[in-house]
């Protein structure tokens, strides 16, 4: 069947303003999501059917029409779903092959012809079958996304009200067509005044040896840290998102060292709606934010909340307005950074595992609030899974003295877990251990290292670092240099050189 065909076109209409600014940097994101449910495929498969022919954004391609993208929503748009059984297999091949399918899920997404999704159930064991999803942004955000899941699971469970009507996009892109731009854009105007992104929080570490094409890590919250955070927000009368936000950009200024701090956070500008309507609601937007030493914790979640309720409140404005606000140019991304909040009560049957997001080069920070809280930080582009793991651990331990410390000024906040403060308070403090005589000079062993260990990290500086090899290697080059202006053995040379990886490499030399 011809899809494209006039007889199967059910509605065209304009995109909205997110979507129009989904063009300009699209993404497509994968997730898998694990069900214990004992249905077979076929009926899943056809459960599916149902959904798909429900929602009228998950029907759509984007055509050119008259030199502008439109939505055209078609009267039937099957979105296959591809069987794999892996029970069979070991482990380790498994794995394997879960790679590859998602891999392959990339080749596939073509927003003119559409589908926008690729689906591959796969049952992986007896029990347990994961389901990878792969989604371009232009079709639904990841709240929607979850509640198509929803819907899907619900429908194959047979709990699914059959008497809902959901209402089309189009709705929506009339209700935000009738929308006062002009307060809004005032509001971006003067919140972005001065506005600068600030760096990304990462420095060099070992380089990552993983086979995996994403660079993520993850870590649960105990019980009683989660249940802290949602009391710290109760007693300040702020949102859990702030929690989350505020924390994000304390680490921000612990790293820049700077008062004026930036990020991008995740928001939905479908809270009028209440779930009747499928589609890309969710785009990021710059919050910034001066924080001062003697401002206590709680002052901080209450700005940072009231900075959130002001950004929602605008969030209709086109991104590319919002960034002809600032000096920032084109090419350069405004914002290094973003936090995504999102509520597991959300997912019924399972919570989403993010595989890998195509199309962003910003450091993402996923917090799922539920029973035990958990964190996600991914970045696609880092050459160092250790230093996405360090910065996990640092947000961490500032999610968890921040729940103990709300009423202190930000000068007095511990930034360290307890095992940090042993470590460089106690461990590195020991100067009285006694060490074997080396009888060598520190160049020697320096030698020695890229002798043994030539890939290995032998300094780190900020987002910089060298191995053993390239230490030893570039300071061999200076110290020739050095001996070819006359220089030998304990002559005196002066360094003019800012504390950094070039001073080491000249103390070497």
């Amino acid at each position: 069947m011809n899809y494209l065909s006039k007889e199967n076109v059910h509605d065209i209409f304009e995109l909205s303003l997110v979507q129009k600014a989904i063009l300009e940097n699209e993404i497509v994101t994968q997730v898998s999501y694990e069900i214990q449910m004992d249905v077979e495929f076929n009926q899943l498969k056809s459960y599916w059917e149902e959904t798909v022919r429900a929602h009228d954004s998950l029907r759509s391609v984007y055509r050119k029409l008259n030199n502008r993208t439109v939505q055209v929503v078609l009267k039937e748009r099957p979105i296959p779903i591809e069987w794999v059984d892996l029970h069979a297999m070991e482990d380790e091949k498994k794995e394997v092959k879960l790679q590859s399918i998602a891999k392959s899920h990339f080749e596939e997404i073509k927003i003119d012809i559409g589908p926008l999704i690729r689906l591959s159930v796969c049952r992986y064991d007896e029990v347990r079958t994961i389901i990878i999803w792969t989604q371009h942004s232009l079709c639904m955000d990841d709240n929607s996304r979850d509640r198509i899941f929803n819907e899907w699971m619900d429908r194959a469970q047979k709990i699914f009200p059959t008497n809902i009507q959901y209402k089309s996009f189009k709705e929506y892109i009339d209700w935000e067509a009738s929308q006062d731009g002009i307060p809004a854009k005032k509001y971006w105007k003067e919140h972005l005044r001065d506005y600068k992104p600030s760096p990304m929080p990462l420095y060099g570490g070992n380089q990552n040896k993983s086979n995996s094409n994403k660079l993520c890590t993850s870590t649960s919250l105990t019980n009683d840290l989660s249940r802290r955070l949602e009391k710290i927000a109760e007693k300040h009368n702020v949102s859990i998102e702030a929690v989350a936000l505020s924390t994000w950009l304390l680490l921000l200024q612990v790293y820049t060292g700077e008062e004026s701090v930036s990020c991008g956070e995740t928001v939905s500008s479908s809270a009028n709606w209440k779930g009747e309507i499928v589609g890309p609601f969710a785009h990021v937007l710059p919050i910034k934010a001066t924080l001062t030493a003697n401002q206590k914790v709680d002052e901080v979640l209450r700005y940072i909340h009231n900075q959130r309720e002001s950004i929602q409140k605008n969030s209709h404005v086109p991104s590319q307005v919002i960034r002809s606000y600032t000096n920032i140019a084109k090419e350069v991304t405004l914002f290094n950074s973003i936090v995504t909040v999102r509520n597991s009560a959300d997912n019924k049957y399972s919570i989403p595992q993010l595989l890998y997001i195509e199309g962003r080069n910003e450091i993402e920070i996923i917090v799922t609030v539920g029973p035990n809280w958990s964190i996600e930080i991914f970045h696609p582009n880092a050459n160092s899974l250790d230093s996405l793991k360090s910065l996990l651990k640092f947000y961490v331990t500032l999610l968890e003295n921040l729940s103990k410390q709300s009423n202190v000024e930000l000068y007095n906040l511990n930034l360290l877990s307890n095992e940090e403060k042993k470590l460089q308070f106690e461990d590195f403090n020991k100067t009285n251990l006694a060490i074997p005589s080396l009888n060598r000079l520190a160049h020697q062993v320096v030698e020695d290292q890229a002798r043994k260990r030539p890939d290995a990290i032998a300094v780190v500086c900020g987002m910089e670092s060298i191995t053993y090899r390239e230490l030893n290697e570039q300071a061999n080059r200076l110290a020739h240099w050095l001996r070819s202006q006359g220089f030998g053995r304990e002559d005196l040379a002066a360094i003019l050189a800012e504390r950094g990886i070039e001073m080491v490499i000249g103390i070497l030399a």
